[in-house]
């Protein structure tokens, strides 16, 4: 082994429910063997497809192994990963008692609630006191987690639920502002929010894997730049929305007119469960609604997509569980004014799409930051469905043009010839 290879690597998710667990059991069947990591495109050997090699992607650049990974997280509801698993009802039971002995050991630390970003919900494990003293404790979780792993680096992973959608967020342009908000219990500070500038503060990159916003506060993103830390997000682009960015693009290649795009969709999980809150769900509807916006331009193409309706529908079915189902209908139309339509029906395990892209996110962003990159990482766009920047603005959907900047940065790294 190398000496990067002798590094450890801290992944501390916020929410240690179905797509957390399901990341830990997933890396930790990949280190016993019995499941190859079917999703990644870090553990494959042939990524781009040009550059042939018997080696993963992971191991022709030098990333973090699965073997120098170890995982830890803070929850509202949950302490134990192993019980947070059997709950979350995503895996088997023989998949998951293969991996019980080592989902005892991942420590779970008390979480920071907010009632108006999370109603509904009775938090039963949370950090007491003022804002300040609950960011003070998350602080202390995180050096004490680094410490006794004694990891080199560490990332946090947002994965907890969607938050409520308020139209006004935190103004702060300064960390000073930040703080000074903190001190007086601003309203406008959501835990995504605390939780970030409390890693940052402690030298821990960040990864919004979730709606709330984060990378549009100003704020954070002047902490990660002086900090040298890395930002990747936001809203995973996992299931619907990725295969609604996908064709969005190739109907606008084909100059297709759209008249509407109606998407639903249902689950049963403590996502749905969350979701069910008009509020929260707004959050949600705020993401996965402008997947669209920078594809079809009605300024650009008003004979394709002037008046465009565009509805999105999440619908909390308990039956379901982790088992999404999700419909599409298309209404296009083409030459001379024809219509047509196309409808789309998709089943899938939310988390069992979501975890395999968090591990490549954290062992590409580890990477980057070794490498001496910070602040917020575009190249990840083609990850999320609201890519941000460094100017908080979130980039073009095009799914192709995302693509094509991952692949580029990876090609870099390729030609740098570290093996």
């Amino acid at each position: 082994m190398t000496a990067e290879n002798k590094r450890t690597l801290g992944v501390l998710s916020v929410g240690i429910g179905s797509v957390a667990t399901t990341l830990y059991a997933g890396v930790e069947a990949a280190r016993l063997g019995t499941h190859f990591s079917i999703g990644s495109i870090t553990q494959v050997n042939s990524f781009p497809e040009e550059k042939k090699s018997s080696k993963s992607l992971s191991d022709q650049i030098g990333m973090m192994p699965l073997t120098s990974i170890c995982f830890g997280g803070f929850d509202i509801l949950e302490n134990n990963a192993f019980e947070a698993a059997e709950k979350a009802d995503v895996l088997s039971q023989e998949d998951l008692k293969a991996v019980e002995p080592f989902l005892h050991t991942i420590p779970a630390f008390p979480g920071i609630y907010r009632e108006r970003y999370l109603p509904g919900i009775k938090p039963v494990f949370v950090q007491p006191g003022s804002l300040g003293d609950q960011v003070s404790a998350v602080r202390e979780s995180i050096r004490s987690f680094i410490q006794t792993h004694a990891c080199d680096s560490a990332i946090l992973v947002l994965c907890h639920s969607t938050e409520a959608y308020l139209p006004q967020e935190s103004a702060a342009a300064t960390i000073t502002e930040f703080e000074n908000a903190i001190e007086n219990e601003d309203s406008l500070l959501s835990p995504s929010q605390l939780y970030t500038y409390a890693a940052l503060k402690e030298g821990v990159s960040v990864i919004n894997a979730t709606p709330n916003p984060v990378l549009s506060v100003p704020a954070l993103l002047k902490l990660a730049e002086s900090s040298q830390l890395c930002l990747a997000g936001s809203d995973l682009k996992s299931g619907q929305t990725y295969l609604k960015s996908v064709l969005a693009n190739a109907i606008r290649e084909r100059m297709l007119g759209v008249r509407g795009w109606f998407s639903t969709n249902i689950l049963g999980n403590r996502d749905g469960e969350v979701l069910n809150n008009p509020e929260n769900f707004r959050a949600k509807e705020h993401t996965k609604k402008s997947v669209l916006d920078s594809v079809f331009t009605p300024d650009e193409f008003p004979n394709h997509y002037d008046n465009l309706e565009h509805q999105v529908h999440i619908h909390y079915y308990p039956p379901k569980g982790d088992n999404k189902e999700a419909w599409d209908s298309i209404q296009l139309f083409g030459w001379m004014g024809y219509d047509m339509e196309l409808k789309i029906n998709y089943q899938c395990k939310d988390s069992i799409l979501a975890a395999p892209m968090i591990l490549d996110l954290v062992l590409l962003l580890e990477f980057a930051r070794r490498s001496g990159e910070f602040g917020v990482l575009e190249w990840l766009s083609s990850f999320f469905k609201f890519p941000c920047t460094t100017t908080g603005v979130r980039l073009e959907n095009s799914h192709m043009e995302q693509l094509q900047l991952l692949h580029k940065k990876i090609a870099t790294w390729q030609s740098a010839g570290v093996e």
